[in-house]
C-alpha cells in the first residue's frame, strides 16, 4: 500500500521523521502537466482532509508532487518578485522582465515589458515613457481586482518623472493607465497593492496611496503621526480596516471612523519591521525582516509571537499565505508550513523540491501552492488525486 500524507490516530496525526531528497536538476524536473489519477481505497477522503486542514504534510509524499517553470518555459525573467491569481490565469511579476503570464489550461505563456509600447520621450525630463504598456520592468507587486483587471506596481531605478502604478484592463480592448506624482501617487517604488470595493490601496516606499473608485481620484498619507514607519512594506483590506506593515511596526487605518492606530514591540510583536501580512478570517499574521512571526486573534485583540522550531525561523520573511487551515510562510531560505489547526511545522528547501531558496513570493491556488524564487517558479500539487 502506498504511503500517503497523513496517519490519523486518535485524533491526532503522527508526525514522520523528515527524509532528505536529492537535489533537482534539469534531467530530473517533470515535464508533462498534471493528470488525473484514480483513487485506491485507502486513499479515499485524503481530500477531504486537505479541505478540513486535517492533513499532515510529510517531505517524503511531497518529492514528487512538484513542477517548475523558468525561461526556457517562457517566464520573462527567472526572478520572480511578485504573483497575482487571475481565474486560470497566473501573474509573475518579474525583476527586469516585465509581468509574465501563464494561462494554466492550455499551458501558454504571454509576456508584458516595456518593450511592447512604443517609446514616448518627455521634454520636462530626461525619462522615458511608454504608450499603452506596463511602465517599467521590475514589478515588485500585483493584485486582481474585483472585475478581473490587474494593477501593477513597479520599482524605477533611476532619476526621472515615471508612473509607479499601472492598470490593465483587457475591456473594451487592452489597454493600460498610468498612475504616477501628476496624479497625486507619492512615491515611485512600490511595495503592495490591496483591492477592495471603494478603494484600491497601494503601499510605497513613502506612504501609503488611496485610489478612490468613483471619481478616479488620489489621496496620499505620508505624516508621521499617520504613518510612524512611512516605508511600507505589505498592505491588508481587513473589513472596515486597512493594515499596514511598516518599517517601523504595524499601523491600522479605521476606514469608518478615519482613524489611525500602531502596534510595535511595546504592544507585543517581536520586533518592528514587518515585511508581510496575512488574513485567514480570525486572525491577522505578522512576519518580519528578521524572521519573527506573530499572529493577532481579532476576538482577543492580542498579540502571539510563534515559533515554527526548524530550520528556517530565524530567515527573512518575505511573504505569507492563510487560508485557516495552513500558513505558508516565504523565506529568504525556503518556505515553512504551519498546520494551523495541529500546530505541526514543515519547512522545506531546496532539498526538498524547491527549485530556489531564495522564495520571494507565494500564492495559494486552491489545492496548489505557487513559490516565486530567485530561479524560478516551482508549483506544489497538494491535491492527492492529481499527479504532475
Amino acid at each position: 500500500m502506498e504511503k500517503f500524507a497523513c496517519l490519523l490516530l486518535a485524533g491526532q496525526f503522527l508526525f514522520t521523521p523528515f527524509v532528505r531528497a536529492a537535489k533537482l536538476g534539469p534531467e530530473s524536473r517533470p515535464a508533462g502537466a498534471g493528470q488525473e489519477a484514480k483513487l485506491r481505497p485507502a486513499q479515499r477522503g485524503l481530500m477531504d482532509l486537505l479541505r478540513a486542514g486535517q492533513l499532515i504534510l510529510r517531505k517524503e509524499w511531497l518529492k514528487g508532487r512538484w513542477r517548475y517553470y523558468t525561461t526556457a518555459d517562457g517566464l520573462s525573467s527567472n526572478v520572480v518578485l511578485s504573483m497575482a491569481l487571475e481565474g486560470d490565469r497566473v501573474w509573475f511579476g518579474t525583476y527586469a522582465g516585465g509581468a509574465s503570464c501563464l494561462a494554466k489550461t492550455s499551458g501558454e505563456w504571454s509576456v508584458t515589458t516595456t518593450k511592447d509600447g512604443k517609446a514616448q520621450a518627455r521634454k520636462t525630463r530626461s525619462s522615458l515613457h511608454w504608450e499603452n504598456v506596463l511602465e517599467d520592468n521590475h514589478v515588485t507587486a500585483m493584485a486582481v481586482d474585483l472585475d478581473h483587471t490587474v494593477w501593477f506596481g513597479t520599482t524605477f531605478y533611476g532619476y526621472g518623472d515615471v508612473f509607479g502604478v499601472s492598470h490593465f484592463s483587457r475591456t473594451p480592448a487592452p489597454h493600460w493607465t498610468l498612475y504616477g506624482q501628476a496624479q497625486g501617487l507619492t512615491g515611485n517604488d512600490i511595495t503592495s497593492i490591496a483591492c477592495e470595493p471603494e478603494y484600491v490601496w497601494v503601499g510605497t516606499t513613502q506612504g501609503l496611496g488611496r485610489f478612490r473608485r468613483r471619481d478616479a481620484t488620489w489621496s496620499f498619507f505620508g505624516s508621521s503621526k499617520q504613518i510612524p514607519g512611512k516605508y511600507v512594506n505589505a498592505v491588508l483590506v481587513h473589513g472596515q480596516e486597512v493594515w499596514l506593515g511598516t518599517s517601523s511596526g504595524i499601523t491600522v487605518f479605521d476606514k469608518q471612523k478615519a482613524t489611525w492606530s500602531s502596534f510595535t514591540t511595546k504592544d507585543g510583536l517581536p520586533e518592528d519591521s514587518i515585511q508581510a501580512l496575512a488574513d485567514d478570517g480570525a486572525n491577522i499574521w505578522a512576519g518580519g525582516t528578521y524572521g519573527s512571526l506573530a499572529v493577532f486573534s481579532t476576538k482577543e485583540g492580542l498579540w502571539k509571537t510563534v515559533n515554527s522550531g526548524d530550520g528556517l525561523q530565524d530567515k527573512w520573511i518575505k511573504g505569507l499565505a492563510a487560508d485557516g487551515k495552513f500558513l505558508w510562510v516565504a523565506r529568504d531560505g525556503g518556505v515553512s508550513c504551519l498546520n494551523v489547526a495541529l500546530g505541526q511545522w514543515l519547512s522545506l528547501t531546496v532539498d526538498d523540491g524547491l527549485i530556489d531558496g531564495r522564495v520571494n513570493a507565494l500564492a495559494v491556488d486552491g489545492s496548489s501552492v505557487w513559490f516565486g524564487t530567485g530561479a524560478g517558479i516551482s508549483l506544489l500539487y497538494l491535491n492527492p488525486e492529481r499527479k504532475p
